[in-house]
């Protein structure tokens, strides 16, 4: 298990929505299977975006 601002210290990330101190039991991609306390990666490819789902997964569940 990790927390919301070790992956973004490591990664040198930006938090867009959520809490830092969020602990983060699961990782997922798939927008419409949001895992509970799960960190949502949002894939940018050919023909979609995954960031334009950050609100959805949120409202489902994830922690960021």
């Amino acid at each position: 298990m990790l927390r919301v601002n070790e992956i973004l210290k490591v990664t040198h990330g930006r938090l867009i929505l959520g809490r830092k101190d969020s602990l983060i039991r699961n990782f997922f991609i798939d927008s419409r299977s949001p895992l509970p306390q799960g960190a949502f990666i949002a894939l940018k490819g050919k023909n979609f975006d995954g960031h334009s789902f950050i609100n959805q997964v949120l409202k489902n569940g994830a922690v960021c």
